[in-house]
């Protein structure tokens, strides 16, 4: 899903940029959103026996994104230095 990968680099350049935390968790939260809303539709693939790779690609993504999104809303300031950019 390009929306779940773009909010989620939103969420990245607002953690990097160091816009205000508001900002921050309106982007995290919808990426969130959308990201929950693969796991579930890839879910249902696995319900139904569609089992191939772009399942587990997609399935594997959607995680990813929410790791990525969860960290930041819990603590942006850990992760920026988990990242590296810390000031």
């Amino acid at each position: 899903m390009p929306v779940n990968l773009l909010l989620t680099s939103l969420t990245l350049l607002l953690l990097v940029r160091q816009f205000p935390k508001i900002n921050l968790r309106w982007s995290a939260g919808l990426a969130i959103l959308v990201a929950l809303t693969m796991v579930f539709h890839v879910s249902t693939w696995l319900a139904v026996g569609v089992v191939m790779a772009p399942t587990y690609i997609l399935f594997s993504l959607a995680i990813i994104c929410l790791t990525i999104n969860g960290c930041a809303i819990a603590a942006p300031e850990k992760f920026r230095q988990v990242l590296g950019i810390a000031y």
